[in-house]
């Protein structure tokens, strides 16, 4: 079999448009074939106990309904090769196969402690009996700190990721591979009317402009 791109896609019931624009723009630019998993909260196949009751509110166990879906990667993926992380609220700009290259041996690559992109060798999480299993992870009230501590403690962290794979829309520039939506009140999608009083336009044009692009795009498509 050929080299494929595996991306795991951490999202929920509200982020519909931001799933379909994201998947546009990994398709769009991918030189590889491209296997896609969402890692939709509500779904049957997670439901876990970590979960906070509002998707928004961070003061729960998780700053949102996914927060933690990531560290199942390595399960997953049958614990071989390298895989990518992404949130939903996210839109590439470049090829997704030059993040792929990126990725570390026996590591899990990210922006600092950023871990919302990720490049992860799943293979390093093999056989290791303090790496949680998806079933405990289920049915655990882990923080994503906890599992942090444990990628740190046994040496699989790797914080090197270039910014401008992971970069925030606040700062989006013209090098930026990357765009990241992470202020969930100014993203332009408008997921929670009921919660938040969004901006007629994000405060960065950069970020508004891009989305508007990838968005029109997607529909034309």
């Amino acid at each position: 079999m050929g080299k494929k791109l595996r991306i795991f896609i951490g999202t929920d019931r509200y982020m519909y448009k931001a799933e379909k624009v994201l998947e546009y723009s990994i398709r769009k630019h991918a030189s590889l074939p491209v296997e896609i998993t969402w890692m939709r909260a509500g779904d049957p196949e997670w439901q876990w106990a970590g979960v906070p009751g509002k998707p928004y509110d961070s003061s729960e166990l998780w700053a949102t309904p996914f927060t933690c879906f990531r560290f199942a990667i390595p399960e997953l993926a049958g614990f071989d090769g390298y895989a990518i992380y992404n949130d939903v609220d996210q839109c590439y700009l470049e090829d997704p196969a030059k993040l792929l290259a990126l990725g570390r041996r026996g590591k899990w690559l990210s922006w600092g402690m950023r871990d919302d992109v990720s490049v992860v060798d799943c293979g390093a999480f093999k056989d290791k009996d303090w790496w949680p299993s998806l079933a405990e992870m289920k049915s655990s009230q882990h923080r994503i700190s906890d599992y942090r501590k444990l990628i740190e403690d046994h040496d699989l962290a790797d914080r090197s990721l270039p910014r401008f794979w992971n970069q925030c829309d606040d700062y989006a520039t013209g090098q930026t591979c990357l765009l990241h939506w992470t202020n969930m009140r100014t993203q332009p999608w408008k997921p929670f009317p009921n919660a938040f009083n969004y901006p007629d336009k994000h405060p960065n044009p950069d970020a508004q402009r891009i989305w508007d692009e990838y968005e029109a795009e997607y529909l034309g498509s």
